[in-house]
């Protein structure tokens, strides 16, 4: 977490007058993103015949993926919240390795920044943006195989709105925040390229204790995803 430090201090000096109107404008520009890679990601691609095929070191793909979140008593605190909120994110995933290693393990290193929003409604509304640059993503691929099971972790950082009155900042106040992510998923493999799959994710937000209270929200994520 030392790292971040720097980031820390430029995000709360920066941003912590006008939270609440860049939450809004980096919701558009998610929704825009997932947009935009939909639209244009054959233009994007099309020179990818002359690059890395499917499979081997230096492929990329663009994704996009929905989902929802319901917060967890994990680990038991009386004043934990159990939250309820949509997910929609855009990722970039880049094959760091190629197909390694042999029999069961077989499979592809990929890193996976990722950029999201996640809109609370229950039990008060409020919204999360994050982004996750320490994101990775191990898929157990054969190349002859279609699907493969995949597992993913890694972290980032986040901006909230949530205020005093908001039950989730009995749990976590502040407005910049840390992300955990670790899941596995089944990704199901399209004839020439891209993909859809069916994943979970445990999510876990807090401060890292720069705030008081700081008892840390713990979510399970059901999602759907595709690349292109």
């Amino acid at each position: 977490m030392i790292a971040f430090w720097p980031l820390v201090v430029f995000c709360r000096c920066t941003f912590s007058i006008n939270v609440h109107l860049l939450l809004k404008s980096m919701i558009r520009l998610v929704s825009q993103v997932i947009f935009v890679v939909i639209i244009f990601s054959d233009l994007v691609l099309a020179g990818e015949g002359s690059g890395p095929a499917r499979f081997e070191k230096g492929h990329y793909e663009f994704g996009a993926e929905v989902g929802y979140g319901v917060g967890h008593n994990i680990p038991f605190a009386k004043n934990r919240t159990h939250i309820q909120f949509a997910h929609i994110a855009a990722n970039f995933q880049l094959d760091l390795t190629g197909n390694i290693g042999r029999s069961y393990s077989q499979g592809n290193l990929n890193w996976y920044p990722e950029f999201n929003a996640s809109l609370l409604h229950n039990p008060d509304s409020g919204t999360l943006i994050g982004f996750s640059p320490l994101m990775f993503q191990y898929k157990f691929i054969k190349p002859r195989r279609k699907w493969a099971p995949t597992v993913l972790g890694g972290a980032g950082i986040a901006l909230t709105d949530w205020d005093e009155d908001n039950l989730a900042a009995t749990e976590i106040s502040g407005d910049f925040q840390f992300l955990l992510h670790a899941g596995f998923g089944l990704e199901y493999f399209r004839p020439k390229s891209g993909s859809f799959s069916v994943n979970y994710r445990l999510l876990h937000v807090s401060n890292a204790g720069m705030e008081r209270p700081n008892v840390g929200l713990n979510a399970s994520l059901i999602t759907l995803a595709f690349t292109f």
